[in-house]
């Protein structure tokens, strides 16, 4: 083997072996599973509060097409 291989295959084992990257190395996929099951749970488990929006609609064109729901309720307002 060359001299530069085996520079790179010490210096990859050395870094290998720490602690700190054996931890990095498996905390970090379950770190990324967290952040995106997090979102999913938060709105499951959140209140079903209403919210409302209001909407300025001068031509009238979009205001009937808006449909309430559980959670949204649209009302229209003048300026």
């Amino acid at each position: 083997m060359s001299n530069i291989s085996l520079i790179i295959q010490r210096e990859f084992n050395e870094r290998v072996r720490k602690k700190s990257f054996i931890i990095t190395t498996i905390l970090m996929p379950v770190l990324m599973l967290a952040l995106m099951v997090a979102p999913a749970l938060i709105m499951r488990f959140s209140r079903g509060e209403t919210k409302t929006i209001v909407v300025i609609d001068d031509s009238g064109l979009v205001a009937p097409k808006l449909v309430d729901s559980e959670e949204i309720r649209f009302t229209t307002t003048d300026k």
